[in-house]
């Protein structure tokens, strides 16, 4: 998990002549150039001068006299950025007695969703069915909470309301993408599938089938739970349709108009039906007859 962060530093006013932070530079020797953006690592290195990388961490050893913060400028994938700056936005001061100053950074984890939707009969998946996703709250003194999955109104990130008409109406076949930057993206995902990544707070996860594909039974269950995998934080479920009995009706015109009715079981949306009628005429003075 790599964490991105800004170094700021304000020499004895805090600030430039501008009233900015200033943005601390390291110089990299590989490159022969600065950078000003610095990474938790995976193991112990020494990465620029003075930078030093280790598991979930990052450690500065030649600052000089000053006050500093950091700044968080992105989240790891499937967390959420609890803050920007740390510790504080007036940040830290370094000096003689205040040598050494150890800081943490904390990021909330997400949760991510999973709805997979399919044709009962065939199994193959079912696109542009669009769900809706809820939580229930539990209270000691009122009846349970329903609450709705929304997007925000400028599209950084997911939360929930009660107001069921403004939930946001998810799509097989598509995924619900939290990028860096805290904007949402639709894109084009696996087939039959609703994917959401992330989201806050999964408790009593629930979906509901808000209009049936066409061609589909809507007698079957149109509401249920997620499943919440072993490490708590990706939630699926399965939804399957049926698809409906067709009914034909065949009428052969004959001396009594009788009406014939056959019963034609789903055949993937693709009926052929072959009748073959024989029919025999004879003419007669005063009447029509038709004999089979």
């Amino acid at each position: 998990m790599e964490i991105r962060f800004l170094v700021h530093v304000s020499k004895s006013k805090k600030k430039d002549e501008n009233g900015n932070w200033i943005v601390q530079k390291f110089y990299n020797p590989k490159t022969s150039g600065y950078v000003d953006t610095l990474e938790t690592g995976s193991k112990d290195m020494e990465i620029y001068d003075g930078v030093f990388q280790s598991l979930g961490k990052i450690k500065l050893t030649q600052l000089t006299y000053g006050t500093y913060r950091w700044k968080e400028t992105s989240a790891p994938d499937g967390y959420e950025m609890k803050q920007t700056y740390f510790p504080d936005e007036k940040g830290f001061v370094v000096n003689y007695e205040n040598h050494t100053v150890t800081t943490e950074a904390e990021n909330k984890k997400l949760y991510q969703l999973e709805l997979t939707k399919t044709d009962s009969d065939t199994k193959q998946p079912l696109n542009d069915v669009p769900f809706i996703i809820s939580k229930t709250v539990k209270t000691e003194n009122e009846n349970d909470k329903q609450y709705y999955l929304k997007l925000n109104a400028d599209t950084t990130g997911f939360e929930w309301t009660e107001d069921k008409t403004v939930a946001k109406q998810f799509l097989t076949g598509k995924s619900y993408l939290l990028g860096q930057d805290g904007t949402v993206t639709e894109q084009i995902g696996e087939a039959g599938k609703i994917i959401v990544k992330y989201f806050p707070d999964a408790p009593n996860l629930s979906w509901k089938e808000v209009s049936v594909p066409a061609g589909y039974d809507s007698s079957g269950p149109l509401t249920g739970d997620f499943t919440p995998s072993t490490n708590g934080y990706v939630y699926s479920a399965t939804q399957t349709n049926k698809p409906k009995d067709f009914v034909l009706t065949l009428e052969k015109l004959s001396s009594t108009f009788q009406k014939k009715r056959y019963k034609v079981w789903n055949l993937n949306y693709m009926i052929v039906m072959i009748v073959q009628v024989s029919l025999t005429f004879q003419l007669c003075p005063d009447r029509y007859r038709n004999n089979r």
